[in-house]
C-alpha cells in the first residue's frame, strides 16, 4: 500500500521541478562563477605595445593616470561581456593547437585583461585567429582554449576609449554666471560677464549693465554643454603651439560651484587646455569660440514681433499660437451670419 502511494505523491510534481533539481554541468558554468560584477575592482587591459588601467574609487571608476572619470556606459558594456562569458564551448583537446598563434593567443596577437577583486585578480587572453577569424579566449595560467562565440570586441587598451570627455560636469540649466575674456590674434582683449538674474532674464556687466534679450543670454548659458576635449595632447604639442589667439571662460552654477576653463596654445584647429585632472587635451576651436561674442551682438536692439528664436535656433510662436480655444469661444463668422439674417 505504501508504494503506491509514494506513486502517487511523485507523480503529482511537474516535470520541470523534478528536472531543475538536477546539478548544473560544468560545462555550463559562467567563467567567473560565483565572482559578481559589482566586486570587480580594477581592470587592466593591454594590447601589444597600448596599456590602460581603469580602477574603482568608491562608487566612480578612473583612469587613475589621467585622473579622469571612464565612461559608464563603456565600462558597463565591458563588464556585461566578461561576465557573460561560459566555458560552455572549449576547442576539444584532441583538435586544439598547442601553437596558440592559431587562435590569435600568442603574446604578439593577445588581449590581455586582467580583472581585479581586492587584491586577487584573474588573467585572460582573447584573440582572433588568422584564418577563420573566430574568436578564443583563455585563462592565461590554463591551456584549455574556449570558443568566444558573440564576444563583443569592446575592450581596447586605448585610454581615449574609456575617457569621460566632458571638462566638468555642467548643467546649463543651474548656470547663474558666465565670464568671458580673450585675446585674439592680433593681440586685442575682449570680455563679458553674463549673470542670471531671474528664471527667463539676464544682465551683461560690460564696463556698463545693459538688460539682455533672454534669447541670447539663453544661447550662451547652452554652450557650456560644449565643454568636452576632443583628444589627448601629445608631447610636442606645447613647443608647437601658437600662443594666440587665448580664451578663457569662468561658469558659475546656482549653488556657487565655479569652474574655469582657460586655453594656454592653439595647434591647428584645436586649443590646447589643461583638464580639472592635470592632463593637457585638445579641445576644437569652435567649442570656446562661441563665446567670443561682442557686447553689440549679444545687446541688439529688440524687433517688432515675437522673437525669432528661442536659442536653439527655432522660431517662437506669438502668444496664443496652437492653443485650441473652447468651444463656446470658437469665431465661427458663418453662425454670426446665421444670427444676423434670424434678426431680419
Amino acid at each position: 500500500m505504501l508504494l503506491p502511494c509514494l506513486g502517487l505523491a511523485l507523480a503529482a510534481f511537474p516535470a520541470a521541478a523534478v528536472v531543475s533539481a538536477a546539478p548544473a554541468k560544468a560545462s555550463d558554468a559562467l567563467a567567473f562563477g560565483a565572482i559578481a560584477q559589482a566586486s570587480v575592482t580594477g581592470l587592466r587591459i593591454e594590447n601589444l605595445s597600448d596599456v590602460v588601467e581603469l580602477s574603482r574609487e568608491g562608487d566612480l571608476w578612473r583612469l587613475p593616470r589621467f585622473r579622469m572619470d571612464v565612461r559608464g556606459d563603456r565600462l558597463k558594456q565591458a563588464l556585461d561581456a566578461l561576465f557573460a562569458l561560459r566555458t560552455s564551448d572549449p576547442v576539444p583537446a584532441p583538435e586544439q593547437s598547442t601553437d596558440l598563434s592559431a587562435y590569435g593567443l600568442s603574446p604578439e596577437y593577445a588581449w590581455t585583461v586582467d580583472v581585479l577583486v581586492g587584491k586577487k585578480s584573474k588573467r585572460l587572453l582573447f584573440g582572433k585567429s588568422p584564418t577563420d577569424f573566430k574568436a578564443y579566449w583563455k585563462w592565461s595560467d590554463k591551456a584549455q582554449i574556449y570558443r568566444a562565440g558573440t564576444f563583443g570586441w569592446n575592450l581596447p587598451a586605448d585610454p581615449g576609449y574609456w575617457a569621460d570627455r566632458s571638462l566638468g560636469a555642467i548643467d546649463p540649466w543651474r548656470v547663474r554666471e558666465v565670464e568671458v575674456h580673450w585675446i585674439d590674434s592680433a593681440g586685442s582683449p575682449g570680455g563679458y560677464h553674463l549673470v542670471k538674474v531671474k528664471a527667463d532674464s539676464a544682465v551683461l556687466i560690460a564696463g556698463d549693465t545693459l538688460t539682455l534679450r533672454w534669447s541670447k543670454a539663453l544661447s550662451v548659458f547652452l554652450q557650456t554643454r560644449e565643454f568636452a576635449f576632443d583628444d589627448f595632447a601629445e608631447l610636442a604639442d606645447t613647443a608647437k603651439a601658437a600662443k594666440l589667439p587665448q580664451v578663457s571662460v569662468r561658469v558659475v552654477d546656482i549653488g556657487d560651484t565655479a569652474r574655469s576653463f582657460q586655453t594656454t596654445g592653439l595647434i591647428g584647429r584645436y586649443y590646447l587646455v589643461k583638464h580639472p585632472g592635470g592632463t593637457r587635451v585638445r579641445v576644437l576651436k569652435d567649442r570656446f569660440d562661441a563665446f567670443r561674442r561682442q557686447v553689440s551682438e549679444l545687446t541688439a536692439p529688440l524687433v517688432l514681433g515675437p522673437e525669432p528664436d528661442d536659442g536653439w535656433g527655432n522660431n517662437v510662436p506669438p502668444p496664443g499660437f496652437g492653443v485650441r480655444r473652447p468651444h463656446g469661444d470658437r469665431h465661427d463668422e458663418d453662425q454670426e451670419d446665421r444670427d444676423e439674417s434670424h434678426k431680419e
